[in-house]
């Protein structure tokens, strides 16, 4: 008891010794901060006395721009001197509060003994010896991995081996310490208990104290192309991809933003739920939105099949369904557009005034699309096609301009409107003619801007007409009776997608298939920068899905977690989920399944 009492005693003076230094150091940096906010100001107010004003000549001129530029140089500094003083400040502030919660004690190569505090950010004295480190550092991790003996750790320098002596884990509040105690385990049932149990907010709390061994194998993986983590509701997935999250972004800090990582969430509540969990590890929310906000955004003009619909649909959980939501689809459709490459492509006209006479005929669109030489692919096709319409967009400017509408715009402008359409207040011209023949111009070139638009957004390819088709083409590049699938009833079910299509509703069974259809003839760009992509509840996604996911972040690592077993649109696809996507991947990099 007398140990324990000394021991609690010991650490309560280490705590208020370290609390001493961050609360000296928290009044020093918002004296800085206060002190670059009014240096801003001073140079705010004061910024054209120092600077020399004289428009004379070439080199007075370039005097006068040195000097505005180098007081801008002076604000820029002053302000991300404060913006990084206000970050550390933030920091600071939260380690006020819990300034660490967990010590190791370790040799490494029988030299003296060491004794590390970990906590939610680093903090160092002047001398920039650590006096917390980091949960993400890679010395932390011999706390979360190992028990107490011989522990190895990744350093930047290679695999590091130490002989841990202490492990001890503390409960800090107001700056005092509540409970510790020391465990050959990287959490006790005690401390998990008291973490799980606040109840001062609705939202997840801090949770990197609770990282459980096989947690940081997770969290720390940083190999696999492809890492799935299967559990149960309430076994700590959730919370180990928002650590590892934390972990990466740490990792990989100067080359890995939040921006390059993205969570497919379930739901928005669940959105909500986590959304101060990584700014409480001291990191910036990553992109963050759900599978139906991913493809519904790219389809403003068409409303996608919700949540609540899904549980109405029949076709939902039908053999028609298991088809369309396979990885077998997805290769059809990728068959399909290279079946397109040479024939298929269906077009609309385009329209300008007059919606009985097309402007560019969708006859004239195809021929043109399949005029260029047959080594071009969709993209390239895509394209030259634009190109071409636009060139022929220009040369009807000058007919457009003689036409009668144009005369009469013109004589209908208010006085600011024409002044608008010319360069300048003062233009000048050598006639009449050439004036009206200016004016003429811009007006056609301003209304033409709306053709110009549908070119540019490739509005001339019949989308829907061209899903349409590719279903009818199924029957033709597959067996249908293998997925249990008459060819009545695939034409029944054409018919249903066709009706929804002049509703302007879109079933969510389709709409990957649709939008995927269409990058692959319009050359869509996907996403090469995003470097990481998570996925909850992956036991709601279809292959399809996955697939087109893989697709738009072909250089990114996924994490996939989920409990295979609580499918609530894919019960059939779920059981082989795993073995369908990992074929998405090298073969020859490494996946890890947890």
């Amino acid at each position: 008891m007398t140990n324990a009492m000394d021991d609690k005693e010991f650490e309560q003076n280490h705590l208020k010794q370290i609390l001493k230094m961050i609360r000296a150091k928290k009044s020093e940096l918002s004296s800085s901060i206060k002190s670059a906010a009014g240096e801003a100001k001073e140079l705010n107010s004061h910024f054209y006395d120092d600077v020399k004003l004289d428009y004379d000549g070439y080199s007075t001129s370039m005097e006068t721009a040195l000097s505005i530029h180098q007081q801008q140089q002076l604000l820029d500094e002053r302000e991300n001197a404060w913006q990084h003083a206000a970050k550390q400040l933030g920091i600071v502030q939260k380690l006020e509060k819990r300034p660490y919660f967990a010590r190791v004690d370790f040799k490494e190569n029988g030299q003296q003994l060491e004794t590390i505090y970990i906590g939610l950010s680093s903090f160092a004295d002047k001398d920039n010896h650590f006096l917390i480190y980091d949960w993400r550092a890679p010395i932390s991790s011999i706390y979360y991995d190992g028990k107490l003996g011989q522990v190895s750790y990744m350093s930047p320098e290679g695999e590091i081996t130490v002989e841990m002596s202490k492990k001890r884990q503390f409960m800090i509040e107001n700056g005092k310490i509540i409970n510790m105690f020391d465990t050959d385990e990287s959490i006790g049932d005690q401390m998990l208990l008291e973490v799980l149990g606040e109840k001062s907010s609705t939202q997840m709390k801090s949770i990197v104290t609770t990282i459980q061994r096989e947690q940081n194998k997770i969290i720390r993986n940083t190999s696999a192309d492809l890492l799935f983590v299967q559990g149960a509701a309430g076994s700590g997935k959730t919370s180990a991809i928002l650590q590892r999250i934390a972990y990466l972004l740490y990792r990989y800090r100067g080359n890995l933003k939040s921006s390059d990582v993205i969570m497919f969430s379930p739901n928005q509540l669940f959105n909500d739920y986590i959304k101060n969990v990584l700014p409480e590890m001291g990191e910036q929310n990553m992109v963050q939105m759900t599978y139906w906000q991913f493809v519904a955004r790219r389809l403003p003009g068409m409303e996608v099949e919700n949540l609540f619909d899904q549980f109405e649909d029949q076709v939902a959980d039908s053999a028609i369904s298991r088809l369309k939501d396979s990885t077998h689809f997805f290769k059809l459709m990728t068959h399909y557009a290279k079946y397109l490459n040479q024939h298929g492509v269906v077009f609309k006209n385009i329209y300008f005034r007059n919606q009985k006479r097309p402007f560019f005929d969708k006859e004239k669109i195809g021929e043109l699309y399949y005029s260029f030489n047959e080594n071009y692919n969709l993209s390239n096709r895509i394209d030259a096609t634009r190109e071409e319409l636009i060139k022929l967009l220009n040369r009807k400017i000058n007919t457009e301009a003689k036409k009668n509408w144009v005369a009469e715009e013109i004589q209908n402008l208010s006085r600011e409107q024409l002044m608008q359409l010319y360069d300048h207040p003062d233009q000048e011209f050598e006639s009449e003619e050439k004036e009206e023949k200016f004016l003429s111009r811009k007006i056609v070139i301003k209304s033409l801007n709306t053709v110009f638009q549908q070119i540019k957004r490739n509005n001339f390819i019949n989308m829907r007409l061209q899903y349409l088709n590719f279903l009818r083409a199924v029957p033709k590049m597959t067996d249908l009776s293998k997925w249990g699938i008459s060819l009545a009833d695939w034409s029944k079910h054409i018919l249903s997608v066709k009706e929804s299509f002049t509703k302007h509703y879109i079933h969510m069974n389709d709409v990957s298939a649709y939008l995927y259809l269409y990058d692959l003839l319009t050359g869509r760009h996907v996403d090469y920068e995003m470097r990481y992509a998570f996925i909850d509840e992956i036991q709601d996604y279809t292959p399809f899905q996955l697939c087109y996911l893989k697709y738009n972040f072909p250089r990114a690592k996924f994490t996939m977690l989920g409990d295979l077993n609580q499918a609530i649109f894919t019960k059939d696809e779920s059981s082989t989920l795993l073995k369908q996507i990992s074929n998405l991947f090298d073969p020859k990099k490494p996946l890890w399944c947890s």
